[in-house]
Formats: structure tokens, C-alpha cells, sequence
């Protein structure tokens, strides 16, 4: 797993900071086993949903858990008017329209549409396609900001779960947070 390695060798991750791939949190859902989330969520726990699409990861946190904040972070604007619409009705959760990567940029974010509604990327080249596969895509220009910038301006000092589900872009994203998961482990 590139990503686990490169925040493994980073020295990023910690007790307190634990990053899920989403299959593996929907599966824990799916059979009913949220003994491993409830471990370590509390009333002030601090959660980030990057990659948010319509919202269901952060509707199961809070439909069965506890948490201070969530945040949410989607950058299609078809699926955060969505998400934004379905978790309205619970409190403290926080949804962003623009994604999160390395940089302060916007690129163009290539949409699968109704066939495959949460395969999204930004990524031109994915060695799972065939070449040229998001030319059947529709394509949309997406604001990107870094989890470090989004972290500083908001004056987050305490993170205890991230779900990154970002199609191939993690690695943009957790370079773009380095120095806030560097800060959260001391």
C-alpha cells in the first residue's frame, strides 16, 4: 500500500491518527462491526470526509457515533449540492465544495457520470483504464486547496480520523498535509 508506506516513513501516523481506505470502513459497516470506528471517536473527535462524494461515510458517523466536527470536502459540484442537501440535518458537519490536494490549483476533474457515480478523478493516467478512458467523462473545473492551508486558516489543531477516497490523488493529498500530520503526532 504506496500510501500507508509513504505516511508510514513520513513518521505521520500515530494512535491518534488513523487513516482508513474507505472499503475498508464500508465493509466494517456493511457487517455491522463498528467497534473499530466507535475505539476511537469521542464527543470532540475531529473528523475529515475527503473525497466526501454524496455524503454516506459521513451520514454513517453520524447516524452511530460520536464527534465533535466533521468536515467534508467534494469536489463536484453535482455530488456536494447532494451531500450538502442529505447532511444538513445533523449538527457540526462542515461540507467544502473543492477538493484537497498538494497545491493551491484548480484542474479539471474528469466524471464518470450515472454508470459509475463515484468514480471521479482528476488523474489522466490510471494503470486499471485503458488509455484516453476519461474522454467519455465529463469534465468539470474543480478548486483544490491543501489540507495544511485548510488546517491553518481554520485553526484545526486536533484531527482524529481521515477518510481519503480521492480515485488515485492520495498521495497529492497527504503531501499537501504533511506538515499538519507532522504537528498532530506531537
Amino acid at each position: 500500500n504506496i500510501l500507508y508506506d509513504y505516511v508510514k516513513n513520513n513518521n505521520c501516523v500515530d494512535k491518534y491518527l488513523i487513516i482508513y481506505w474507505i472499503e475498508y470502513i464500508y465493509m466494517n459497516y456493511c457487517l455491522g462491526d463498528f467497534q473499530n470506528v466507535k475505539n476511537i471517536l469521542t464527543n470532540d473527535s475531529v473528523i475529515f470526509d475527503i473525497g466526501l462524494n454524496i455524503g454516506d461515510f459521513s451520514e454513517l458517523i453520524c447516524k452511530n457515533n460520536k464527534y465533535s466536527q466533521i468536515y467534508g470536502f467534494e469536489p463536484v459540484n453535482v455530488y456536494y449540492e447532494y451531500a450538502k442537501k442529505r447532511l444538513n440535518r445533523y449538527e457540526n458537519v462542515n461540507i467544502h465544495n473543492y477538493g484537497i490536494g498538494n497545491a493551491n490549483e484548480t484542474l479539471d476533474i474528469y466524471i464518470a457520470g450515472q454508470n459509475h457515480p463515484g468514480w471521479n478523478t482528476f488523474l489522466k493516467k490510471d494503470p486499471n483504464q485503458k488509455d484516453n478512458f476519461y474522454s467519455n467523462m465529463i469534465k468539470q473545473k474543480a478548486n483544490l486547496i491543501t489540507l495544511d492551508g485548510f488546517c491553518e486558516e481554520n485553526k484545526i489543531t486536533k484531527i482524529d480520523l481521515i477518510k481519503i477516497d480521492v480515485e488515485g490523488f492520495e498521495c497529492r493529498v497527504i503531501e499537501g498535509g504533511l506538515n499538519t500530520l507532522k504537528k498532530l503526532e506531537n
